[in-house]
């Protein structure tokens, strides 16, 4: 997965630092060694055990406009999910902007159009 940003330039580094990896394991190069090769962005599997109070915090703060857009991705994917198993527990999470008091270019806008629809 690359950024949206990504440029023919940065899927060049990526593919040479893979070479690497590959080229180090394949010297015999242990994996947790070889690793250090890989950039800092590498896709990682992550386990994570949340209560539904945590995972109401967890959606309000990485549901939002303004959260990195891979942590986003994810946390909406974990929402939809949530929302299909326990639909009652999980109906008002997501991102909270009605509520928000962070400094947020997405609310300023959606603001400024119930404004505009009020006038």
């Amino acid at each position: 997965m690359a950024p949206p940003t990504a440029t023919p330039g940065f899927h060049m580094a990526i593919e040479v630092a893979r070479q690497a990896y590959l080229q180090a394991i394949d010297d015999g190069m242990p994996l947790e060694d070889a690793r250090y090769l890989l950039p800092n962005a590498t896709e990682t599997s992550l386990v994570a055990t949340m209560n539904a109070r945590s995972l109401h915090n967890f959606f309000a703060l990485r549901c939002c406009n303004r959260a990195q857009w891979e942590i986003r991705e994810m946390a909406n994917k974990m929402l939809h999910h949530c929302k299909r198993v326990a639909s009652v527990i999980f109906e008002g999470a997501g991102k909270q902007c009605a509520t928000c008091k962070e400094p947020c270019k997405i609310k300023e806008k959606v603001e400024e159009r119930d404004n505009q629809k009020a006038i």
